[in-house]
């Protein structure tokens, strides 16, 4: 490791649809990866959704929440770990 950086990793995406009110995330079955889920493209105006997004290290994560908007999403959110 030169200079301290590390090479390059191989992202990974759990999606859950998520309860504003209460914070609390439900996971959407075999939803994994960055294609979107049906769930979150078939969601309803208003529902909020999250994508848990890690390199490997569970304990370094990024979550990007995102609210449905007619036919659109958008991002509302980012969250990290580390």
């Amino acid at each position: 490791m030169k200079h301290g950086l590390m090479g390059s990793r191989s992202l990974q995406a759990v999606w859950s649809c998520f309860d504003n009110e209460s914070e609390a995330h439900t996971a959407i079955a075999g939803a994994s990866g960055f294609r979107l889920p049906a769930a979150v493209t078939g969601g309803s105006h208003g529902e909020y959704f999250a994508a848990k997004v890690h390199g490997g290290d569970e304990n370094k994560t990024m979550t990007v929440y995102l609210r449905k908007q007619g036919q659109d999403l958008a991002v509302v959110g980012v969250d990290r770990t580390w």
